[in-house]
């Protein structure tokens, strides 16, 4: 009986917080509506505080800021609502219009040619497919070389030495592509863009 009645009142309270809540995120959005933007940042503010989230609380936060040109923190709201809801074209939309917004917008240089080229070679296969080629090319020069140098015939010779010394060459290339900054460049972004920033 005692059990019921504490349930009872649990139940109760967290009715009570939720409807608090909703009347809070109304009031906030008719503050909005009649410009009190700072005052609806707060509304919405204390809706988080309790511990309710949503897309919608976070794109109307983000609106509130972006009305008081606070656009770092329009986008940290519509990035959290389009944490919570990906595919709202509205949240995409908004967050486009503040990044826009920004004075400090970084633009991207265009390539060289010569990056271009060692980009697209660099990604032609992975890390460890470069280091099994640099492994196979180093012991097939290895190899070619003794074979040049217990051979006797002087054509077979040549053929050996040339074909030692590309073996060579296609190994120091491919340890170059194994140690190259670019490619750990590129697989540093890759992974991370795996995590969100917030």
């Amino acid at each position: 009986m005692i059990l019921k009645n504490i349930n009872l009142i649990v139940i109760f309270c967290f009715s009570f917080s939720f409807g608090q809540n909703s009347e809070l995120f109304d009031q906030g959005n008719e503050l909005y509506n009649n410009g009190n933007y700072y005052e609806a940042i707060e509304n919405y503010s204390s809706i988080v505080k309790s511990g309710e989230h949503s897309d919608k609380l976070y794109y109307n936060m983000g609106n509130s800021y972006y009305k008081l040109n606070d656009i770092a923190n329009s986008i940290y709201y519509y990035e959290k609502a389009l944490l919570l809801n990906p595919n709202s074209e509205t949240i995409n939309n908004n967050l486009v219009f503040a990044q826009n917004m920004l004075i400090d917008k970084i633009e991207i240089l265009p390539e060289n040619q010569i990056s271009i080229f060692t980009n697209s070679v660099t990604k032609l296969f992975n890390y460890n497919t470069w280091q099994y080629l640099f492994i196979f090319f180093e012991y097939l020069a290895i190899f070619l070389f003794f074979l040049f140098m217990i051979s006797k015939i002087p054509s077979l010779k040549k053929k050996l030495f040339i074909s030692s010394i590309s073996s060579t060459i296609l190994f120091l290339l491919f340890l170059i592509e194994t140690l190259s900054p670019i490619f750990f460049l590129n697989r540093n972004i890759k992974t991370a863009s795996i995590y969100h920033p917030i």
